[in-house]
């Protein structure tokens, strides 16, 4: 075998193992089931917003949101009609938030939206719009979807702790009292 070919063989591998890496990078960051970020995914994407709120006081805001009764319809529907609804919702969020946000499926039926540069009112604002969209969304083969939200944005001397409390107890706030609806930490 000529060199030459042997080093042709060698890019052609080296491309391949690259093309690989990358599926491989990109898989490890989303949700399988709706191609949202997943976890890991999201929070290497709150770095940088972070270090901006530090630096330059953009604001930094998340939001919890989480289907109601969704044991129910998976009880009802089957998980098969419940993954479907999983995946229809994510691709409802994702087709109506900015660029910069990222969205991110938190576990099970909780998911979480990222805000970048986005003020509190902005934030809750752009909650209600996508509550009322899954309100009204047809979701394939089940009953009516509604999801509950809690918003919060970043305060001075606040860390994502704080930050990711907060917006779990307007979500716990908005469960508890009727659901599908947005409440906001103003805390």
């Amino acid at each position: 075998m000529s060199q030459q070919r042997k080093e042709s063989e060698l890019t052609q591998l080296n491309t391949l193992l690259d093309k690989q890496a990358k599926h491989m990078e990109v898989r490890a960051k989303r949700d399988p089931l709706t191609g949202a970020f997943n976890r890991e995914g999201v929070e290497e994407s709150l770095v940088e917003p972070l270090n901006e709120w530090h630096v330059s006081a953009k604001r930094l805001s998340i939001v919890l949101l989480d289907l109601d009764h969704f044991k129910q319809m998976n009880d009802t529907y089957g998980h098969a009609a419940g993954d479907k609804v999983l995946v229809e919702l994510s691709t409802l969020i994702t087709s109506n938030i900015r660029s910069s946000d990222r969205f991110a499926r938190w576990g099970g039926e909780e998911f979480l939206l990222v805000c970048r540069d986005s003020e509190l009112k902005e934030t809750t604002s752009l909650a209600e719009k996508l509550r009322g969209l899954i309100e009204e969304h047809a979701f394939h083969g089940s009953a009516q979807v509604t999801a509950s939200f809690g918003v919060a944005s970043i305060n001075v001397d606040e860390n994502l702790e704080g930050l990711f409390k907060r917006a779990d107890e307007a979500l716990y706030e908005a469960k508890r009292t009727s659901r599908n609806r947005v409440v906001a930490s103003e805390g």
